[in-house]
């Protein structure tokens, strides 16, 4: 798995778990300190890309110590101002994506249905894509602040 790969899956985490990950992300508010870090990683499932070689004598503190490293280590490599950089020039260059985007964060969690029709059908219907569409640009974003952020476009540019 590539760099822009594994950043992309700590910015998911950051998305998923952090309770302002917009505000989080366009640098309205700080980014997480590490015990913030490591409280996302305790409530999530997902897998980071972070190996962890583990035996009978591997405590779960040594892997969360490895996991935080990788992560300040992916941060590191693109620069916080570079990853807030390229979630603010997507946010001002693709309004609507971006509208899409936190529309889907918001509201789309995979509960179940409150009427008629699922959260990401409402989401599709009110910006008038489909529920595929809406999905697909969800996926995108981050992936684009990742790939942005480590290209380093936005420290050359002077956004």
């Amino acid at each position: 798995m590539g760099q822009v790969e594994r950043l992309t899956k700590i910015i998911e985490l950051l998305i998923q778990r952090h309770p302002r990950s917009a505000d989080v992300l366009l640098g309205v508010v700080p980014p997480p300190t590490d015990d913030e870090w490591l409280e996302m990683l305790r409530s999530s499932p997902d897998d980071l890309g972070v190996r962890v070689r583990t035996d009978p004598y591997t405590d779960r503190i040594l892997s969360e110590v490895i996991k935080l490293d990788e992560i300040h280590r992916l941060i590191d490599a693109a620069g916080w101002e570079s990853i807030t950089e390229a979630a603010r020039s997507i946010k001002e260059f693709f309004a609507e994506d971006w509208k899409v985007f936190c529309l889907h964060c918001r509201f789309v969690r995979g509960e179940s249905r409150i009427s008629d029709a699922s959260s990401l059908q409402k989401v599709s219907r009110r910006v008038g894509l489909s529920p595929n569409t809406v999905s697909r640009k969800r996926k995108e974003i981050p992936r684009r602040i990742a790939r942005d952020a480590l290209s380093g476009f936005q420290a050359a540019m002077k956004w």
